[in-house]
């Protein structure tokens, strides 16, 4: 049945592909991380839960590849190509760990926490909150990212709690710091201070992409920073905000997901961006033109909300897939258009898009621990 969303006018009739639904799997707890790759010539997943300790790979049939323990809960996972050779970099324990094809670990890079006394003393009067805090990964590594950026191979993470005051790192292929994600402020330099996970390396590997606390559009405008610390663009994105006082039913509404993605759109440089706090998603391309605005959610739905975008191909069309806080998974066109929409019983808290079987293929993750993919012709 069709959800609400998309254009109410469409060009063209789109060209629905066959959706087979490929296997089911589960973990023990709400899906924290998700993604679908080829592991040892296997097509993989690699996924965590809540209530478990580091990652697991396994074949898309659901054999057990390995598993890796980071000692703690994993809030964040991305598939790196290092020089050529594909790693897994999971964010865990207020760590980022770089992971072989196999399971051995490449290495671990320790976050860095800020040295200042006052924003010590000052969080420290919130101890209240880090029960909570550490089940959903406030004092974590709680996104991180991998491309090329000025033509090496980084991982850019993000951590919460005493390490946010250091801002994002950016990290070599080798584990080693290259720089701290910062910009000058009165000849002092002051780190970015992203909102959530809304960070993505640039396609064109020259910047990274963020929005930034500081910036008045908030949500809906993104900065285009050099690794240097300048800002080059600011691009402003359509999207409607989620009412205030929501009401998020079989999932926790976690304010430091949602996503910032980069990629292409019909051959476009773009971004595409939601949060949970907004009930639609937008998509802009880097040259700054707005592309389109896709609603998730009818106006005043007290459950929307965006937990997670990913950019793939279907067919050769480019495609974005959406998650979102109200059960759906939503398959949306390049320009903007919907492909398909779905139900399940729980929260979507991870989408990834891959290949099973030589086929084009989503994963779907949910709050209630089970695992869903998807193949398509």
């Amino acid at each position: 049945m069709p959800l609400f969303g998309g254009k109410k006018k469409e060009e063209a009739p789109i060209n629905k592909p066959k959706i087979s639904k490929y296997k089911e799997y589960s973990v023990p707890g709400p899906t924290s991380c998700l993604a679908l790759s080829n592991i040892q010539g296997k097509d993989a997943i690699v996924t965590s839960a809540l209530k478990a300790r580091g990652l697991i790979a396994m074949d898309v049939d659901g054999e057990k590849l390995w598993s890796f323990d980071t000692g703690a809960s994993v809030y964040s996972l991305a598939i790196a190509n290092f020089g050529g050779t594909r790693a897994i970099v999971a964010g865990s324990g207020e760590k980022v760990f770089a992971i072989t094809e196999t399971g051995t670990e490449l290495w671990r890079y320790p976050m860095p926490s800020t040295k200042s006394r006052w924003i010590k003393g000052t969080l420290s009067l919130g101890k209240w909150t880090q029960e909570e805090a550490k089940i959903y990964g406030y004092n974590d590594v709680y996104h991180l990212t991998t491309g090329r950026l000025d033509g090496e191979d980084v991982v850019v993470a993000i951590a919460g709690w005493e390490h946010y005051y250091e801002g994002p790192q950016i990290i070599s292929a080798e584990g080693k710091q290259v720089c701290p994600f910062k910009r000058k402020v009165i000849g002092t330099q002051q780190p970015f201070q992203v909102i959530g996970c809304l960070l993505d390396i640039s396609p064109r590997g020259d910047a990274i992409l963020a929005a930034l606390t500081a910036m008045s559009g908030m949500f809906k405008e993104v900065s285009v920073i050099s690794k240097d610390g300048k800002i080059k663009d600011k691009l402003k994105v359509d999207i409607d905000m989620a009412p205030k006082d929501t009401y998020v039913e079989g999932g926790f509404r976690d304010k430091k997901r949602g996503k910032l993605v980069a990629g292409k759109l019909n051959g476009v440089d773009a971004i595409v961006l939601g949060s949970p706090e907004t009930r639609s998603v937008g998509a802009t391309s880097l040259d700054g033109k707005k592309l389109w605005k896709y609603e998730a959610s009818a106006k005043g739905d007290v459950n929307a909300g965006i937990n997670d975008i990913a950019i793939g191909s279907i067919n050769g069309q480019s495609v974005v897939i959406v998650g979102t806080f109200d059960h759906c998974v939503h398959l949306i066109a390049g320009d903007g258009r919907r492909i398909d929409s779905w139900r399940y019983p729980s929260n979507v808290n991870n989408v990834a898009y891959g290949k099973i079987n030589g086929k084009d293929a989503i994963a779907v993750g949910l709050y209630n621990g089970q695992i869903y993919t998807y193949t398509f012709e």
